[in-house]
């Protein structure tokens, strides 16, 4: 794909990657506002607002997918550290814009497909397909394999930059 060459958008997806955590979170406020089941959130006491939450998961559906969009949120912000790291690492030791490139894009479409299957599987029946994509993404594991690997090549890279 000369698309992938032409230029390096690895450094642009991770305000990519936030923008879409935070969206996240939005998405869930916006359940909240046209739910009738559960409260509208509260940027106030917003943890006391989920709290409420959790306690109506058991008998609505509304309260379940909340919780649902607000923990998808959550995974990305918990993996967006190591990300952004990996992908600095890599643009410092050189790595091949294309590489970049396709981990980022990777990460980001892997990341996209599991928050769009997490908020919208709620039973049992369908969870496989939330796994599935988290285990079939282009990695095992989109943060840590994508970034580790980043960070594992662009060592090896710098140590050749450096003589060793």
């Amino acid at each position: 794909m000369p698309v992938l060459d032409a230029y390096n958008y690895s450094l642009l997806s991770v305000p990519a990657v936030w923008l879409l955590g935070i969206s996240t979170h939005w998405t869930a406020i916006f359940l909240s506002a046209k739910s009738k089941e559960i409260p509208m959130f509260d940027n106030v006491a917003p943890r006391q607002c989920l709290a409420e939450i959790q306690k109506l998961a058991k008998t609505s559906k509304d309260a379940r997918q909340y919780l649902r969009t607000e923990a998808a949120q959550q995974n990305i912000f918990e993996n967006l550290g190591l990300y952004a790291a990996a992908i600095v690492a890599g643009n410092v030791a050189g790595l091949p814009v294309r590489h970049m490139n396709k981990i980022a894009l990777g990460y980001l479409v892997s990341r996209l497909v599991y928050v769009v299957l997490y908020i919208k599987t709620d039973g049992p029946k369908l969870t496989p397909l939330r796994s599935i994509a988290f285990l079939t993404s282009p990695s095992s594991h989109p943060c840590t394999i994508l970034s580790l690997g980043t960070f594992v090549r662009a060592g090896t890279a710098a140590n050749k930059l450096l003589g060793y």
